[in-house]
C-alpha cells in the first residue's frame, strides 16, 4: 500500500520569514491522532410564537472551527540530516513551529496527495492553543509531540467544502 503524501504549510509573513513546511518528513510529521476533521455548527436565530409549537430559524451563520493539528518534532538539523538530534535542536525547532502558529492570523495550506489527486485546502486562522507532550523515552530521544488548538474560519480560502 502506497505511503499518502501530506503536505502542512503555515504562512509566517507577519514573521517575515518563508512559510514553514510542518510534514518534511524529517525535524517535524503530522501526527496521525489528533490532525483535523471535519465540523460544523451553526448560530441560530430563531423565533417562538404562542400559535406554534417549538421555534423557527429565521438566520444562520457557520461558527469558528477549532481545529485539533498535532505534530512529532525532532531535534535533527534540517541542513545536516546525518548528524545525531541535540537537544539545542530540539527546542529551537519545537519554537520555530510554536511561533508559527501563535501568529495572530496566518494561512494554512493542506494538501493531500500528489498530481491530479491531490486536494487542496487553504484556511484562514489565528492563534492557536499549544500543548506539548513529553515521556520520558521521547525527551531521550530528542523528540516531542506539539498539539495545536487552531481557530479558523470555517470556509475555505481555496479548495474543500
Amino acid at each position: 500500500m502506497a505511503d499518502l503524501a501530506l503536505s502542512v504549510l503555515v504562512n509566517r509573513d507577519l514573521l517575515n520569514l518563508a512559510a514553514l513546511q510542518c510534514n518534511d518528513g524529517n525535524v517535524y510529521r503530522a501526527s496521525a491522532s489528533p490532525f483535523m476533521g471535519e465540523q460544523l455548527q451553526w448560530t441560530r436565530n430563531q423565533i417562538t410564537s404562542v400559535y406554534i409549537d417549538g421555534a423557527v430559524t429565521v438566520n444562520r451563520q457557520r461558527q469558528i472551527v477549532n481545529e485539533q493539528m498535532a505534530f512529532e518534532v525532532s531535534g535533527r538539523n534540517p541542513a545536516n540530516l546525518t548528524a545525531a538530534p541535540t537537544q539545542a535542536l530540539f527546542q529551537t525547532n519545537m519554537a520555530t513551529l510554536i511561533a508559527a502558529f501563535s501568529q495572530d492570523n496566518f494561512q494554512v495550506d493542506i494538501i493531500v496527495g500528489t498530481g491530479g489527486d491531490a486536494t487542496h485546502y487553504t484556511y484562514q486562522a489565528e492563534a492557536a492553543d499549544v500543548q506539548v507532550t513529553w515521556t520520558l523515552p521521547r525527551f531521550l530521544a530528542r523528540q516531542g509531540l506539539i498539539t495545536f488548538t487552531v481557530p479558523r474560519q470555517p470556509v475555505p480560502i481555496a479548495g474543500g467544502v
